[in-house]
């Protein structure tokens, strides 16, 4: 098998991080405004939490459904073997 060596300066890599350093950091400061904005009552805070809550909803059946696929590989057999249980 081949390995490609990364280096630091594979610009993908660096799209990426930047990418993903805006999303999560938007996130951040987007919940840091709503603990204000809540407790001030403000009008925009109401729709923001609302579209996070859809959001967060929209969420449940998949990580369930992922979770049940989980479990019920989880206690079969070789499952239990690989990790030397009885």
């Amino acid at each position: 098998m081949c390995y490609e060596i990364r280096t630091a300066d594979n610009s993908d890599d660096m799209i990426g991080s930047i990418i993903a350093l805006v999303v999560h950091g938007s996130v951040f400061l987007t919940t840091i405004w709503l603990i204000v904005a809540l407790k001030k009552g403000s009008a925009g805070a109401w729709y923001i939490q609302l579209i996070q809550s859809v959001l967060g909803l929209l969420l449940i059946p998949f990580v369930t459904i992922l979770s049940v696929a989980v479990l019920l590989r989880w206690f079969k057999p070789e499952t239990k073997a690989w990790f030397r249980l009885k």
